[in-house]
């Protein structure tokens, strides 16, 4: 597999684009007739609450997230589509979206290199639309529901991301080119591992987007008898369980999710039943590193919350444990920094309440819909009740780039 060259950090990645308009200019307000392919690149995001549309929270406080990731923002409003592209049928509907959003977001100067108080910056905030984006999620079958019907945060960031990547892809001049799906390699002790990639885009492309916020897991299947059969699979966010009580932390539920699985009576190829193995582990970390603790439990009586703390740290070390052997010289040590929570609030997986909290550098502030309000640190690492709503989805950044870490 040939991949092209990877941006080592968010800077990085938002210079890489190809927009035809200078990584340095400053972004005016968007012009009236809605054309932006002359617009320059870059200005300041600021602090806006999100106006809920009907149960649009679960879209409200992923987006808040999304909007707060700097790096994300700026590459989306470099990478416009130039005239040839708009010319040869490669329209971007989602990241027009997005970046309708974000001129919504923008301040002339950065709110956040002042003295003024991060809670009297709330109390300022002006209040926003994010229909746009709505109309364009509802497009899609995945959401095709009622008008006002709420869906998962979780399964919206990844639907999100996959189609700001798949848009931002089909214009880049570097595309990544997938040979083959099925390849044979070396593993532990010399031996021939088989391995498939699944859920890659067949096209071989992916955008910086996906370079940074796209991780990879390799799944292990050892079948007594046969040579390992590895596959690789990429993600956006990472799901953990956390049932049981012996996950009460980040760390143990990653432990969890990359333990060794033993399994028993596996039919082979002969239709006979053998002993096998089966893990999961990270083969490869991405800048940002997105997880979501699964808080639905199935019983008999249905699907039901689970509502239990789970502690997570201020800074992530990435656990050899968490690793594929050939992943561990790149990323064992690495350190992330938490950045955002998205809690859900309310004792019913299918209801409730999704609020964001993001850490900015005057402190962390929450976002509720249009409300936002500042908050000690502690409020967001305590353990909160339903009300208040408990951790659903982290976001942790790399705090140093790691040299030479490209996906294959």
């Amino acid at each position: 597999i040939a991949v092209a060259a990877k941006p080592t950090s968010w800077a990085a990645l938002a210079s890489s684009s190809t927009s035809s308009a200078p990584a340095s200019s400053v972004v005016e307000p968007a012009p009236a007739n809605g054309s932006t392919l002359d617009s320059p690149v870059h200005r300041h995001i600021g602090l806006r609450g999100i106006r809920n549309e009907g149960n649009t929270c679960f879209m409200n406080a992923p987006l808040q997230m999304l909007v707060s990731l700097k790096g994300l923002t700026s590459t989306v409003l470099a990478r416009e589509p130039t005239p040839a592209e708009l010319l040869r049928g490669a329209p971007q509907p989602f990241c027009s979206a997005f970046r309708s959003l974000l001129w919504q977001f923008q301040d002339g100067e950065d709110i956040f290199n002042n003295n003024t108080a991060l809670s009297s910056l709330c109390r300022s905030a002006g209040v926003v639309s994010a229909d746009t984006m709505y109309q364009q999620v509802l497009k899609h079958s995945e959401f095709r529901r009622a008008r006002h019907e709420q869906h998962d945060a979780e399964e919206l960031v990844t639907f999100i991301l996959s189609r700001i990547d798949e848009e931002l892809a089909a214009g880049e001049t570097a595309p990544t080119t997938i040979e083959a799906d099925e390849w044979n390699e070396a593993g532990s002790n010399n031996r021939i591992v088989a391995v498939t990639s699944v859920g890659f885009d067949g096209s071989g492309s992916q955008s910086a987007v996906a370079d940074a916020m796209q991780g990879v897991h390799r799944s292990t299947l050892h079948i007594k008898g046969q040579k390992p059969r590895d596959t690789r699979q990429p993600f956006f966010v990472m799901p953990l369980e956390v049932q049981g009580p012996h996950i009460t932390t980040l760390e143990q539920a990653l432990d969890e999710s990359c333990r060794l699985e033993t399994l028993t009576d596996v039919t082979t190829a002969h239709s006979s039943t053998a002993a096998a193995s089966k893990r999961m582990q990270l083969e490869y970390v991405p800048d940002v590193f997105l997880l979501q603790l699964k808080r639905v439990s199935y019983t008999t009586q249905g699907a039901v919350k689970l509502n239990k703390h789970v502690a997570f740290p201020d800074t992530l070390t990435i656990s050899d444990k968490w690793l594929c052997k050939p992943a561990v010289p790149r990323f064992k040590g690495a350190e992330y920094a938490l950045h955002a929570v998205i809690f859900h609030c309310g004792e019913l997986h299918a209801r409730g309440h999704y609020v964001c909290a993001i850490k900015t550098s005057k402190g962390w502030l929450e976002v509720s819909d249009s409300q936002l309000i500042a908050v000690a640190k502690d409020d967001v690492f305590k353990a909160r009740s339903e009300a208040e709503g408990q951790a659903y989805m982290l976001c942790y950044q790399r705090v140093l780039p790691i040299v030479n870490d490209d996906k294959e």
